[in-house]
Parts: C-alpha cells; structure tokens; sequence
C-alpha cells in the first residue's frame, strides 16, 4: 500500500512540475506574441524553437523559471504545449 501511495506522490508531483512548465511556457508565448506579429502564422514548431531561444537567453522568465524549463528541448515545448491544449 506504501508503494502505491509513493507511487501517487510522484505521479501528483510530475503533474504540478508538468503545469508549471506549462504556465511558464505560455508566459512565454504571450510576450513573444507582443513582440512577433506574425507568431500566428508560424509553425508549431518554429513557435517552439523561439520559446527554446527565449529560454536561453532568459529575458521573458527569472531564473527559478528558467531553472524549471532549460532542459526543455523544442520539440519536448511543442509537446507539452500540444498536450495541455487537448486535455
């Protein structure tokens, strides 16, 4: 029985840290839009690639953000994304 409770706490803990990559990601975006008028028109994975570079540089997040999302590769940004939107 522990190890199911164990097993929960992870799976609990692997949401909250999946939604707030999530939040931090959409954060993102939302200056990113401010400042690329045609962000709209782009792919998702161009999108993704830019929210990759933004990262990076960290402009748009403080460090503790950047902490949470700077092992995100493009591809992982698309993803998480994509699944948060069709949940």
């Amino acid at each position: 029985m522990k190890s199911l409770n164990k097993q929960t706490l992870k799976e609990d803990e692997k949401e909250i840290l999946n939604q707030k990559k999530v939040q931090i990601l959409e954060s993102i975006v939302a200056k990113l839009s401010r400042n690329y008028e045609s962000i709209y028109y782009l792919s998702t994975i161009e999108i993704s690639s830019l929210i990759h570079e933004e990262i990076n540089k960290c402009e748009f997040i403080n460090k503790e953000q950047q902490e949470i999302v700077k092992d995100l590769s493009p591809r992982d940004i698309q993803i998480l994304l994509s699944y948060h939107k069709n949940s």
